[in-house]
């Protein structure tokens, strides 16, 4: 199998920021300072293996966590794996997720 130069290697980077537009009591500042707020990035080589990293701020729930993951993807399935370690009590610490994807 060759692989071109081109497609061996991508690198994404996405950021998130969220906001439920019910209930806007506070100034808008005050909102945008309490969104939900999510970064990440993904390397993927010769669309077979991906790692992943991401981190999860959430001022106004208390909540803030990186998050872990791989992919592997084989003749049209996709098995990805996510951890989030956490040390805190927040619900998903030390969490594992597990798909398995298919392409048809």
């Amino acid at each position: 199998m060759t692989i071109s130069r081109e497609l061996a290697h991508r690198l994404i980077v996405q950021a998130e920021l969220n906001k439920l537009l019910v209930n806007l009591n506070h100034s808008f500042g005050w909102e945008a300072e309490n969104a939900i707020r999510h970064v990440g990035a993904e390397y993927v080589y010769a669309n077979l293996l991906a790692v992943r990293a991401g981190y999860k701020y959430d001022k106004e729930g208390d909540v803030k966590h990186l998050t872990f993951g791989a992919g592997l993807q084989l003749v049209g399935f996709k098995l990805d794996f996510a951890y989030i370690p956490s040390s805190t009590d927040s619900p998903l610490a030390n969490t594992l997720r597990v798909s398995l994807g298919m392409r048809f």
